[in-house]
């Protein structure tokens, strides 16, 4: 999917720049938003895959046959008002009724059965298994000397909805000692494919890439 990346720099005077982090909102997700607007909210950025610091942004995403931005898209869509004064009258009168709220709530569950054959099995690794997503990242132990081996890992991920990222990235790692962890193989899921309809248990070929390149 088609993303718009952020990237948050340190201005240095004699040396290049220092990255922070790194942040991206889709813009198919803006797309569906009212008003095909996303307005100062916070995108969690990440360096080499570990969260540093949140960018507030505002997006906007408009095609062919919309109306020009107006100074009233800039402000929060009426569904997201309408939802926190909902939830301020629930909490000031004590109304338990049933109410529509704009925010909803899920646990993403992901279970890592096995990995066969890591780098094509020509040598052993210290692999272990990492999954991320929507600023959350989770790890296994790693294990020795090996490249075939039963994770048995379920990583559980709480996740609000609407959000603006829709890759899960499932990595397999080399834990070093002394040098940094590598990356042997990674891969990505949909979550609003699987929000939709839950994956069973199947094989995946990750397929693995040169440091170099």
């Amino acid at each position: 999917m088609t993303c718009i990346e952020f990237e948050l720099q340190a201005a240095n005077i004699f040396t290049r720049n220092t990255v922070l982090g790194t942040g991206k909102v889709q813009l198919a997700m803006v797309r569906q938003r009212p008003n095909h607007t996303y307005v100062r909210k916070q995108i969690q950025l990440t360096l080499e895959h570990k969260l540093t610091s949140k960018l507030t942004v505002t997006v906007f995403c408009y095609g062919e046959g919309d109306k020009p931005p107006a100074p009233d898209d800039a402000q929060d869509n009426k569904e997201e008002v309408e939802a926190h004064l909902n939830d301020l009258t629930t909490a000031v009168i004590g109304d338990a009724g049933n109410k529509n709220q704009f925010n909803q709530f899920y646990h993403l569950f992901v279970q890592v059965h096995r990995a066969e054959h890591l780098g094509g099995g020509e040598k052993t690794y210290n692999p272990y298994v990492s999954v991320e997503f929507n600023g959350h990242e989770l790890r296994s132990p790693a294990a020795r000397d090996t490249h075939t081996l039963a994770f048995d890992e379920q990583f559980r991920i709480p996740v609000t909805t609407p959000l603006f990222q829709d890759s899960i990235v499932i990595r397999i790692w080399d834990s070093g000692k002394w040098m940094g962890d590598e990356i042997i193989v990674q891969g990505r899921l949909s979550f609003s494919l699987l929000r939709m309809h839950a994956l069973a248990p199947k094989w995946f070929n990750f397929y693995g890439f040169k440091s170099d390149e």
